[in-house]
This record gives structure tokens, C-alpha cells and sequence, in this order.
């Protein structure tokens, strides 16, 4: 199995890589990003922020087990460390900068669904239900799309 993987690779440019599954442990996951327009990533971290959060880095949700502006449980870092070969903990949910490459990681991975558990991903509305749910039928989660949408299309350009 191919992923096609968004890399920034410091110049300006973020440019799309096919690589193997091998391949990911030897990835930099801050250099990841979900779309090759900068733009795009700033939006949909700016509306995922206020759907689960709004946008409050020291959010806890989840009867504690949902940290940061993300909401990132551990069993979600934890899948991201399985993985690349990371070592982030679950407290780095409370970092904007480590969430957002967690966040980043995980959707890089599981968008191309390599373990046959879930529905086609093919928009950053899909993106921001897998992130809140993951696992098969994700998109049915329609409120949570809806509200992520509305964000996504009232936040300001960066």
C-alpha cells in the first residue's frame, strides 16, 4: 500500500510523496501536513480547535481522558507512536504545536483507511469525524461534520 504524504520541507514548498508503509517510521512527522496548501492546514486546525475545544489548549474533556485543543485521548497518541516510532506522551496534547503533529500523523495514516477499518475519506469534513470517532462509518457522525464545516467556513484567512 502506497500514502500519499505531505511533506514541508522548509522552503515555502509542502509537496505531495508516495511512500510505502515501511516508510512512515522514517518520516519526520513535524514536517507532515494534511494538504499542500499552507492555508488549508491553518483552517482546518483552526476550526477542528473550535469543535472540540474552542480553541482552549488546556481544554480537559472526557472525564479526563480528552486533553488539549484537539481533545487527543491517549489511546490516539498512543497509535501514532505505534506508528512513526514516536515518543509523544499524552500530555503533548496540551502543546498546540505537538497536538497539531499528532493530529497531523494520525490522519496522514488512517485517511488512506491500511487496515480496511473505515469509509473513504475524501474531505476535511471526513478528516475532522475521524479524528473525533475514527473507526468504520465515521461519516455518519453528521452533527459533528456540520458543526466543523460551519467553523471551517467562519474563520478568518490566516
Amino acid at each position: 500500500m502506497k500514502y500519499t504524504v505531505y511533506i514541508d520541507h522548509g522552503n515555502g514548498e509542502i509537496l505531495g510523496e508516495e511512500v510505502g508503509k515501511e516508510d512512515l517510521k522514517k518520516i519526520d512527522v513535524k514536517s507532515l501536513r494534511l494538504s499542500p496548501v499552507e492555508f488549508q492546514n491553518e483552517r482546518f486546525f483552526k476550526a477542528l480547535g473550535m469543535v472540540e475545544s474552542n480553541n482552549d489548549p488546556v481544554a480537559i474533556g472526557d472525564g479526563g481522558k480528552a486533553r488539549g485543543i484537539y481533545q487527543l485521548w491517549k489511546i490516539y497518541v498512543d497509535d501514532v507512536n505505534r506508528i512513526y516510532g514516536t515518543s509523544y506522551i499524552h500530555d503533548d496534547a496540551y502543546n498546540e504545536t505537538k497536538a497539531r503533529e499528532i493530529v497531523t500523523a494520525y490522519l496522514t495514516y488512517w485517511r488512506h483507511d491500511p487496515e480496511g477499518k473505515c469509509d473513504k475519506v475524501e474531505n476535511y469534513g471526513h478528516l475532522a469525524v475521524l479524528h473525533n470517532m475514527g473507526g468504520p462509518e465515521y461519516w455518519k457522525r453528521a452533527h459533528y461534520v456540520s458543526k466543523f464545516i460551519h467553523y471551517s467556513k467562519t474563520t478568518e484567512n490566516p
